[in-house]
């Protein structure tokens, strides 16, 4: 029986010290209707000549290489891969990231059998120090786009997507963002997807990098935020859902400000007690002082956002 060819989509940009496990583990899949679509996002380090080194030898599967002009971003880079793919679903993988050696036959035997136009994985969270396993998309009973709002359903990796639903249902963005830019593409496939299936029997391996765009939030993380909302607001509104679900939305952004609220203030915090420690001026008051009084910040946003959030919950109630 012919099976649907496969494309995996990676998306490249510094990722030097771990492609080499992302290819590896691709070319040991066992479904053999695949193809690799490799876009180097004009990486700063030797990604691009290692990607090639890797597979100039490669002859059993398809490989379709290509080196962005500049540098565009992971929703970019993204669609370049899907528009160069000529397989029916699509696959995204991170290049830091890895799958297991059935990960492709599993996701794809349960689009076959439930005919989906989307195909969940569990995933391994993978940090230096631990991991942690998450698993796969459940039905809950609300809405594809519901589930998708409350983030539910989460990343563009760690899925099987049909590749026609891809190129129809994520519009380019108007304004660059690197973070959320895969939340938004998510929200806008479940509002189109007829049917999403899950399974358990295979994992994504998601590699969480101290320097990873998501790792560390500050400043640029409340731009993205705000274009993020600005944005699924007016999707809402092009579906004429925007009614429908404008407490949830408020709701979830107020828990996502004191959720990057809590990330950026503590970040602030650890740098200047890195600083401080790192420095070895243990006895230098000044800067002790300087350390407990972001803490105290810290605290002190953390507690007002919350109150505000409780507060609003209280009201609408």
């Amino acid at each position: 029986m012919n099976r649907p060819l496969v494309s995996v989509c990676i998306p490249a940009y510094n990722a030097v010290a771990r492609v080499k496990a992302c290819l590896e583990s691709l070319l040991r899949q066992n479904y053999e209707a695949l193809e690799l679509i490799i876009v180097n996002d004009c990486s700063t380090d030797d990604t691009l000549a290692l990607v090639q080194t890797l597979l100039q030898s490669e002859t059993a599967i398809n490989v379709v290489l290509e080196n962005n002009t500049a540098n565009c971003g992971p929703d970019y880079t993204r669609r370049r891969c899907a528009e160069l793919a000529k397989g029916e679903y699509l696959a995204f993988v991170d290049a830091d990231d890895y799958v297991d050696a059935n990960y492709i036959a599993a996701l794809m035997d349960k689009a076959l059998e439930t005919n989906a136009d989307i195909v969940d994985a569990p995933y391994w969270e993978e940090t230096d120090l631990q991991q942690t396993r998450h698993n796969a998309y459940a039905a809950t009973g609300k809405s594809y786009l519901e589930d998708a709002l409350r983030d539910n359903i989460a990343h563009l990796w760690g899925k099987l997507i049909r590749r026609q639903l891809f190129l129809s249902a994520v519009a380019p963005l108007t304004e660059r963002f690197d973070y959320l830019e895969d939340r938004l593409a998510i929200l806008q496939l479940c509002h189109a997807a007829g049917k999403i299936s899950s399974v358990s029997d295979t994992a994504y391996h998601y590699h969480r990098a101290s320097q990873s765009l998501s790792a560390e939030k500050n400043e640029y993380h409340f731009h993205c935020l705000m274009l993020f909302w600005d944005r699924q607001e007016t999707l809402l509104r092009e579906w004429g859902e925007w009614e429908r679900y404008a407490a949830l939305c408020r709701k979830i952004q107020m828990q996502d400000k004191v959720a990057l609220m809590h990330y950026c203030h503590r970040s602030v915090v650890c740098r200047s007690f890195a600083d401080l420690f790192g420095r070895g001026k243990l006895s230098d008051l000044k800067g002790l002082s300087c350390g407990l009084f972001l803490t105290g910040v810290l605290v002190y946003f953390r507690c007002w956002h919350l109150l505000a959030y409780y507060r609003s919950q209280t009201i609408s109630e």
